[in-house]
């Protein structure tokens, strides 16, 4: 007791109470509530512990008190204890704890303690508060609450709020209730009913809550019958709402309504019936889709965007390919295109089972290619043959985008040839191999000539040439496989800069690692995980190209030593270019 009431030392006093908390009598207690009162939180923090673990009733007023400390170790803490305790005076201020900043551990503790608690009257008075938080703390305490219950009265008004906490609280609780599908999709037809009237951020609430229960039969049906409606704005949410969602069977109505609109002239429609069949025939791993999607592949009417999209969305692309889908992707990434264009033809390529001839027909156009381009083009080449074996070298001995190869990568695809194609391609493999010494001196040689570039120049090269947009973002465009560079001239030296253009694969941004991934199915894929889930991963493998990947269907995910962004860029450009460029992204801040 003198410990805590005249020493100075924090961690005498500290060690005090955890030194009483092992002692089982009243004196003990009472000592240690002393601590709560300490004017270091850590010493509190020790008390509030102690007071729990004891289920010390005396302290409840001054735990309540301390859930409006500044320090959010110790408000966890109390709530923890008043929780153990479950004196239900505490609900009250539990509830006015749960605040905006407070943090997904802090939350969790608050929510939990009103749980142990267990006064579902109590509780209910948060639906009632002018904060968000207090309302979604109050809806979770309930509905994991034993002997309390929610009702989807009470959570219908909040699918609807103005704030996204509650509206996401609201469905991720309906989700947790297929008892409550029936007024959901009341819920939903109402909404469809006014789709042309939504505004954007509504269109996208709606959108997200139809693909989360489009698992449900009598959320399909609201889908269904407004797919059978003329209303262009409800089919075109509908059909994006398809395909943001996770269905295992096709129902017939969609089925029906996908195929005849990839028929239509509406393009933005059309566009959204396409992403649809892309998402169901990969989820339901059906064919359904692909003659209507082969039909608008090769329809020159259309706009080269919609092809390339039809040609992605193709479950499984004939062998040899399509005539005349080969002869459309060969134009797509000439050099003329436009980057995106060209990236996301070099995908479906990398894809595709090609016929001999068709693998000579490419090779012939490798030397014109960029490094994005030709990292995906070598994985068409599947011949074993040393004729098409030395055609390939001879190519990539000309190729623009060589040094966008990775050694290990070009001697993976060198590796089913003939010996004697290998030996040919040893002079190419020496000279993608890492030299660190040459990789420092040929960072200080680019170094020196970056002076005196252009921005406005750096910023056309951006978004051409270099293609960087294809993958990052800049502002509110560009691509998700690369770090956002919107202000990377804050955060990176240009010697930094250089560095991941030369050599991408020296280091990897935290969240953007590539991962290579093997399915059941024996598919083999590169890209950066976007999103993970409890039941699938979202995966980048390709500008503008997405995979929605079932975990269970997935036999090995490790990450790759190699960067998705491919290396050699610095040589694609001229010393001018560069410095533009370095310029450009200096300027971002």
């Amino acid at each position: 007791k003198r410990i805590l009431a005249k020493t100075k030392s924090t961690t005498a006093r500290r060690n005090t109470v955890w030194a009483l908390t092992r002692i089982d009598n009243p004196q003990a207690r009472s000592i240690t509530r002393l601590g709560l009162a300490d004017g270091d939180p850590t010493v509190q923090q020790a008390s509030a512990h102690a007071a729990g673990l004891r289920r010390d009733t005396a302290t409840v007023a001054q735990l309540m008190g301390l859930l409006k400390s500044k320090s959010q170790h110790l408000r966890r803490e109390a709530a923890t204890a008043l929780g153990c305790i479950g004196d239900q005076r505490a609900a009250p201020a539990l509830l006015a704890a749960a605040q905006k900043g407070n943090g997904r551990v802090l939350e969790h503790s608050l929510i939990y303690a009103l749980i142990e608690i267990g006064d579902a009257k109590g509780t209910a008075v948060g639906l009632q508060s002018k904060n968000p938080h207090t309302q979604r703390a109050a809806l979770i305490a309930l509905d994991q609450m034993p002997g309390a219950f929610l009702t989807a009265m009470q959570l219908l008004p909040r699918l609807a709020s103005d704030e996204e906490v509650l509206r996401k609280t609201a469905l991720w609780l309906f989700e947790r209730h297929p008892e409550m599908a029936n007024e959901m999709a009341g819920f939903l037809k109402k909404q469809l009913a006014r789709a042309a009237a939504l505004s954007n951020e509504e269109r996208t609430e709606l959108e997200r809550q139809l693909a989360g229960f489009a698992h449900d039969p009598a959320v399909q049906q609201v889908m269904t019958d407004a797919l059978a409606t003329e209303a262009r704005a409800t089919r075109w949410l509908v059909f994006d709402a398809i395909a943001g969602a996770s269905v295992k069977k096709i129902p017939a109505a969609w089925g029906k309504a996908v195929e005849a609109e990839l028929a239509g002239r509406d393009e933005a429609v059309t566009r959204a019936a396409l992403n649809a069949a892309h998402t169901l025939g990969r989820a339901a791993k059906s064919k359904a889709f692909n003659a209507a999607l082969l039909k608008l592949a090769i329809d020159s009417k259309r706009s080269a965007e919609l092809r390339l999209g039809a040609i992605a969305a193709i479950t499984e692309l004939s062998a040899p390919l399509d005539a005349g889908v080969f002869s459309f992707l060969q134009m797509q990434v000439a050099p003329g295109q436009p980057a995106m264009r060209r990236a996301a033809a070099a995908s479906q390529f990398a894809r595709a089972k090609l016929s001999g001839a068709q693998q000579l027909a490419l090779i012939n156009n490798m030397p014109a290619v960029g490094p994005l381009e030709l990292t995906r083009l070598l994985r068409a080449i599947t011949a074993k043959d040393e004729a098409t074996g030395r055609a390939l070298i001879a190519a990539l001995a000309q190729a623009e985008g060589l040094g966008g190869l990775s050694e290990s990568g070009l001697r993976s695809a060198l590796a089913p040839f003939p010996a004697a194609v290998q030996e040919a391609g040893k002079p190419l493999l020496k000279k993608l191999a890492i030299d660190v010494e040459a990789q420092t001196h040929r960072l200080a040689e680019l170094e020196s000539g970056i002076k005196g570039g252009d921005i406005g120049r750096g910023h056309l090269i951006f978004n051409g040439k270099a293609v960087c947009i294809t993958c990052h973002k800049m502002g509110y465009r560009g691509g998700k496989m690369g770090p956002d560079l919107s202000r990377i001239g804050k955060i990176r030296t240009e010697r930094d800069l250089l560095e991941a253009i030369a050599y991408p694969s020296a280091s990897f941004v935290r969240g953007y690692e590539p991962m290579l991934v093997k399915t059941k199915s024996g598919e083999q894929l590169a890209g950066v995980i976007l999103n993970e889930a409890a039941n699938h991963l979202e995966l980048a493998v390709g500008p503008a190209l997405e995979r929605k990947l079932p975990r269970a269907d997935i036999a090995e995910l490790k990450p790759s030593p190699i960067s998705l962004m491919p290396a050699g860029l610095d040589r694609v450009l001229s010393k001018q270019e560069l410095a533009d460029l370095i310029a450009f992204l200096k300027s971002l801040r």
